[in-house]
């Protein structure tokens, strides 16, 4: 689903300069996943806010990222004890799942915009 972003500043090119108007901490489901979350051995489903625009996440340990609801074929690894920013404008469900044994404990939030 496109978001519409028309009302973000121009520079003198005309190119738009994308400011966020806050942030948020807990996706978009009936009850919503909120951070910190633990990551186990089921995937996690991320609902993302139709206002969001980027995805910060933090993990303690390894963890897979997917557009596919198992996160078992495709998924692109976060590794532990980094930060990552998601452009999630266009998405509207993200999947996690722990990449080992051991359950990772998930800080994330969204810009919105």
């Amino acid at each position: 689903m496109a978001k519409d972003y028309n009302f973000f500043k121009r520079d003198d090119n005309r190119v738009t300069i994308p400011t966020g108007t806050g942030f948020e901490t807990q996706d978009a489901t009936g009850t919503p996943q909120k951070s910190p979350l633990t990551v186990s051995s089921s995937v996690i489903t991320i609902a993302i806010p139709t206002d969001a625009a980027e995805m910060v996440v933090s993990v303690d340990q390894d963890c897979r990222l997917s557009e596919e609801a198992t996160a078992a074929d495709r998924y692109y690894v976060i590794k532990a004890n980094t930060a990552e920013v998601i452009g999630c404008s266009n998405i509207d469900t993200l999947y996690l799942l722990r990449n080992a044994a051991t359950d990772v404990a998930l800080n994330f939030r969204f810009v919105l915009v």
